[in-house]
């Protein structure tokens, strides 16, 4: 098969982007029987190439698209370039799947900009409210539609953008480097480069208002009231990511109501954050609205105690190794954090879970999955 694969979102530096760089990394290597075609939108030819080159990803053929910006690159450009050299099947990894005389995938991670759209910066919410509903008609009649998870693909049949027929679940994965230790000598590194002791609780990823960390610091203001009396420290409740949305005025309300209690980190790069999961003593994560949730799962694959919202995906990544809780109860969240604090048995037996749960979750089994979808396009 000549399969393409349209790269725009691959210098993202979310779980989007990841998932693009994985899949272009990974196929060929998995599947070096095809011809691969990297479709790179002209206004990100540079950084689209350092990404390449950074992760090592090899055995694509770049065909350069014109396009000034993402509007044009997918309603022009794209389309141009697909009509006037048509692989067997298309994939759009990023929501959007242009007209094309060839089969098309597409991959809907979520739906947060039609059901959470005050996360989003404007243009993308606009771009995908605008372009997603038909390019997902568009995959669900030649090719294939990809959701990261059951809930997600729930969302698109209940809005009826999908029929109750259409769409596939293919769970997402992350870099295997999460499973692997982190070495005594660079945790210690980074952590006393930050003044950080082991043992915090941690959430990862992007500080907006649909990730519900205000719950989250108010259950630890209750956690930090019961270590107080036990003892004269109380360990952090840190927090790295981007700002979303509103995040900087997010992160100072944040800041004030943690009574000391909540740091925030930043955005960090892979190695920093794989430290960082490697001293915590809990991870947590009170996302009403996943379409996934990749930070759970490398918590996971690191053999950490995940305590997540009982909400959209998120029981489907962490199952029953995790700690579900509702994602409004703050008796809830400081019960279970205090006792993965506290409780070292209990915390070790959830480690365990942990890792065991992980190894559901591999590049393998996504790529596989991914290449059964393109298989069954092309046969259709």
């Amino acid at each position: 098969m000549r399969i393409g694969l349209s790269l725009a979102a691959i210098v993202n530096p979310g779980g989007i982007g990841r998932y693009v760089r994985l899949l272009a990394r990974a196929l060929p290597r998995q599947f070096p029987e095809h011809t691969y075609i990297a479709y790179i939108p002209s206004f990100r030819e540079r950084k689209v190439r350092d990404a390449l080159a950074r992760e090592g990803v090899e055995g694509w053929e770049p065909k350069i698209v014109p396009g000034s910006n993402r509007w044009t690159y997918e309603t022009r450009g794209l389309p141009a370039a697909l009509r006037n050299d048509p692989p067997d099947v298309h994939h759009g990894p990023d929501y959007l799947a242009p007209k094309a005389p060839c089969p098309v995938c597409i991959t809907v991670h979520d739906i947060a900009f039609r059901l959470h759209p005050r996360g989003m910066a404007l243009k993308s919410r606009l771009l995908f409210r605008f372009l997603a509903p038909g390019g997902i008609a568009r995959a669900a009649k030649s090719g294939t539609v990809f959701c990261d998870s059951a809930s997600t693909l729930s969302d698109l049949r209940r809005l009826r953008w999908l029929g109750p027929e259409d769409g596939r679940v293919v769970p997402l994965a992350c870099e295997d480097e999460f499973r692997e230790a982190v070495p005594e000598d660079e945790l210690l590194a980074f952590l006393d480069g930050r003044g950080l002791s082991r043992g915090y609780t941690l959430y990862v990823g992007p500080i907006e208002h649909r990730k519900n960390l205000a719950t989250l610091v108010d259950a630890y203001q209750l956690v930090g009231q019961v270590l107080k009396r036990r003892g004269p420290t109380t360990p952090l409740l840190l927090a790295a990511g981007p700002l979303g949305a509103g995040g900087n005025r997010l992160k100072k309300g944040l800041e004030k109501s943690g009574g000391g209690l909540f740091h925030y980190l930043g955005y960090l790069r892979r190695d920093e954050i794989r430290a960082l999961y490697a001293g915590c003593a809990v991870f947590c994560y009170p996302s009403r609205y996943e379409g996934f949730g990749l930070p759970p799962l490398e918590a996971m694959c690191a053999g950490k105690a995940v305590i997540a919202a009982n909400a959209s995906s998120l029981p489907e990544v962490v199952g029953e190794a995790g700690i579900l809780v509702d994602p409004d109860d703050v008796q809830g969240w400081s019960q279970a954090i205090l006792r993965c604090l506290t409780d070292e048995k209990h915390r070790h037996e959830r480690e365990t879970a942990s890792r065991e749960r992980s190894r559901l979750f591999s590049v393998e089994r996504m790529c596989g999955e991914v290449m059964a979808g393109y298989e069954s396009a092309v046969n259709r």
